[in-house]
């Protein structure tokens, strides 16, 4: 609690104590279920209410159930008066820090906080994890990261998803701690509202590529709070995230698979999934560590002072913050707090969230990130280049698998808005007429009708899928891996574990399916001119084929090694994600930081 010195408070003589009115409980019939994508860079909950006409809504906090309470009415009249004396200034201090450190009066689509949110944490930079520690007092979720600039006694931690729990519990403390703040929310909504919390049914999502011993520490985490704060008889569920969408395109977004397969593409942060349908059933399911995380990261080991895509776009961002008069340097201050974690993909998600910043949209000012990466053509080629790969290992594992090319592939996740920028007609026209090359090329046979379909707000589409799915089945039958390599070895058909693949003769296969692949690529070109086609520069195309084929062995044994430490050096298990994007991963950094230092000499 916040408190003047005495010799500075007027009212020092004064003493006594505060009792809050609580709002009497009374016990509800309501059936509400909640679905919850906890997303590498970006979190969202979708809800609904049983018989009603609630069937999947963002999550919010409205008018009507506000979860704080406080000592004044949060409005113009009330702000005026306290700022009409010096002395109660601080309750505007601590008016601004509950959002901060507590929790936004409401979330919702009118609000300058809503759904999805970004996965980040905040905690006390002087915190003890050697003590017990507390969500709330010690942690919590960061509605106003990326918004304004965080206080100075408070640390933001990002990538909580796929944070190291290796060596110490720290990680595995805050990717608790978040879910646990998730579920005070959302218990919150249902006893608000009139809801039965023993009726509640809850379901979160979890990447097919995730291993095992992760998988089992976060549904841990959801036993723990949801029993704690529902009740035992909750009713919990994890679908893989790559499952979901489709239980919502089938129904609400006009895709059927009774004639020709679907392929189903969840492009996130991290991780990229895929699952393929025949006959609204689905018959594969293969997922990898290759997202847009692997455009705008740091590749293995790398640093944000090489990244060329920070290289390029901060100073430019950062003079358009400067050019305003100081209107928005709350903005550029929170860009400096978030530079200074030396992490290119904070970063760059940053960068993203310029045009949904509410004081940005407010002054009508012209800072879209997105738009300046659609009208880059010297980066364009590695967005391209992106894609193909994704459509590339997609052709290759149906084809391995004997199956008909897809009538529809779709694409949700945040991740998926990557191609927008590869390709910005609306309708993916010249993306779809790319892939049926892509396709044509491995299927050897002529590729006719095939759509693409992207839809807004992707994020929810997962969320949205849980709430219609009633098959809560596993996907160990159907999960799928083509390791990658010149033989189109498929797993588990050809069990192969982390240990074996330390062979040189596997990851030397793998290295000529990748030089393969980066060879068709830039063939495709002369098929499909790029330039033509996306507005891709063609100057630099043949040196930047000499440069990334470089170190690519290398590359390859820095992914394996940082997957190895994911599965707690257990190379004994059969491979869970294929290779040929290992060396990729690092391909596409070092694409764009030679694009910077070329275009720049």
């Amino acid at each position: 609690m916040l408190s003047l010195p005495p010799n500075q408070n007027p009212n020092s003589d004064k003493k006594g104590i505060l009792i809050p009115l609580f709002k009497p409980y009374q016990s509800g019939s309501s059936k509400f279920s909640f679905a919850i994508d906890f997303g590498t860079t970006n979190t969202h909950i979708e809800y609904g209410v049983e018989g009603t006409k609630i069937i999947h809504e963002p999550f919010e906090i409205t008018e009507s159930d506000i979860q704080l309470g406080s000592l004044h009415k949060n409005n113009d009249e009330t702000e005026n008066i306290l700022k009409g004396d010096k002395v109660d200034i601080f309750a505007l201090d601590i008016k601004d820090l509950v959002p901060k450190e507590f929790l936004p009066e409401m979330i919702g689509k009118n609000n300058e906080y809503k759904f999805p949110i970004r996965t980040v944490i905040t905690e006390n930079i002087k915190l003890n994890f050697k003590l017990p520690t507390y969500t709330l007092a010690d942690f919590n979720i960061s509605f106003v990261y990326e918004k304004t600039y965080i206080p100075t006694n408070l640390e933001p931690k990002t990538n909580l998803k796929w944070s190291n729990f290796r060596h110490t519990d720290d990680n595995k403390i805050r990717v608790e701690k978040f879910i646990e703040k998730l579920i005070i929310l959302m218990r919150n909504k249902v006893l608000l509202n009139g809801g039965d919390l023993n009726e509640t049914k809850i379901i979160w999502f979890y990447p097919s590529s995730m291993s095992e011993h992760r998988r089992n520490t976060l549904e841990n985490a959801w036993k723990k709070y949801s029993s704690k704060y529902f009740s035992n008889n909750v009713k919990l569920y994890n679908i893989s995230e790559s499952i979901a969408p489709y239980y919502y395109l089938s129904t609400e977004g006009g895709i059927s698979s009774s004639d020709r397969p679907v392929a189903c593409i969840d492009i996130g942060g991290g991780t990229t999934d895929i699952v393929v349908y025949k006959d609204d059933a689905p018959i594969l399911l293969t997922s990898f560590k290759f997202a847009a995380n692997s455009i705008f990261g740091d590749g293995y080991g790398n640093t944000l002072q090489t990244n060329g895509f920070v290289k390029k776009y901060y100073p430019i961002l950062k003079d358009n913050l400067n050019s305003n008069d100081g209107v928005l340097n709350v903005i550029l201050r929170a860009m400096e707090q978030i530079k200074a974690g030396n992490l290119s993909q904070d970063l760059i998600t940053f960068f993203f969230s310029l045009e949904n910043n509410k004081l940005i949209k407010s002054g009508n000012y012209n800072l879209s990130f997105s738009d300046l990466l659609k009208n880059d053509e010297d980066n364009k080629v590695v967005f391209v280049m992106f894609y193909a790969a994704i459509m590339y290992h997609l052709a290759k594992i149906m084809k391995a698998k004997n199956m008909a090319y897809p009538r529809f592939i779709t694409f949700t996740g945040t991740g998926s808005k990557t191609i927008n920028i590869a390709d910005n007609n609306k309708d993916l026209k010249n993306l779809t007429a790319y892939t049926k090359i892509i396709f044509n090329d491995v299927y050897n046979e002529p590729i006719t009708t095939m759509e693409l379909k992207q839809y807004d707000n992707p994020k929810e589409i997962t969320c949205k899928g849980g709430l219609l799915c009633n098959n809560f089945t596993g996907i160990d039958d159907i999960k799928t891996v083509l390791l990658g390599d010149n033989k189109n070895t498929i797993i588990p058909e050809t069990k192969i574990t982390y240990k074996e693949i330390n062979n040189d003769i596997i990851l030397n296969n793998v290295l000529q399916e990748v030089e393969l692949f980066i060879d068709k690529f830039f063939g495709w070109n002369e098929q499909f001119n790029y330039y033509n086609k996306f507005g891709a520069n063609p100057a630099i195309f043949e040196e930047l084929k000499s440069i990334i084929k470089q170190d690519l062995y290398m590359r390859m044994k820095d992914g394996l090694n940082e997957k190895l430490l994911e599965v707690q050096d257990n190379s004994n298990i059969p491979l869970e994600e294929t290779l040929f994007f290992y060396p990729l991963v690092g391909v596409l950094h070092k694409m764009a930081q030679n694009i910077f230092n070329k275009v720049r000499a």
